[in-house]
């Protein structure tokens, strides 16, 4: 699944340059709810964002109802894949 994540990503229209993702799981992952999740963050070259406790630095929240728009488009891509 995260494969196949990556792949819609870097499709149109979305388009990222790459894509970050990190699986968290158990209480050792400081976890309120203790199930695996799989956190999917799409990345640009500019964004400014690096991974690591040091960063000290925060990708930008996007506008209300745009996460809902960006949903929709990967679900599309997903379903366009196929069984890949």
């Amino acid at each position: 699944m995260a494969r196949r994540l990556a792949v819609a990503l870097r499709r149109p229209p979305l388009r990222c340059g790459g894509v970050d993702l990190r699986c968290d799981d158990g209480e050792a992952a400081l976890l309120e709810v203790c199930r695996a999740h799989l956190h999917v963050s799409p990345r640009s070259a500019d964004d400014g964002s690096r991974i690591g406790a040091r960063s000290g630095t925060t990708p930008p929240t996007p506008r209300p109802g745009r996460l809902d728009g960006h949903a929709q488009t990967l679900r599309a891509a997903l379903a366009g894949l196929g069984d890949r």
